[in-house]
């Protein structure tokens, strides 16, 4: 488990990468488990991300209407979808 190192400024990774994307070129993005979330912002956010690789992410997104119930299993949180904009959700599964 990852320790809890601070806060997480989604906002601050999402614009960095976006910029890095800008320069690197169109690109897969693969995400691990935390590095899911801001994997899901980023592609959102950048038209470069060609497709996300989510291994283990920390959440699934959804669009406001379709996040399904928390799911509690044994380990210390609840497993539960993200909601994100309309826009947003079509950008990614465009």
């Amino acid at each position: 488990m990852t320790p809890d190192t601070g806060e997480i400024d989604f906002p601050l990774i999402t614009s960095t990468a976006v910029e890095a994307l800008k320069k690197s070129g169109p690109s897969v993005l693969m995400t691990h488990s935390q590095g899911g979330v801001p994997g899901w912002m980023i592609g959102s956010a950048s038209d470069d991300v060609t497709a996300i690789i989510a291994i283990e992410p920390g959440a699934f997104v959804f669009p406001k209407e379709e996040v399904p119930e928390k799911i509690v299993t044994k380990y210390p949180m609840a497993i539960e979808g993200l909601t994100v904009l309309d826009d947003d959700y079509v950008s990614l599964i465009k």
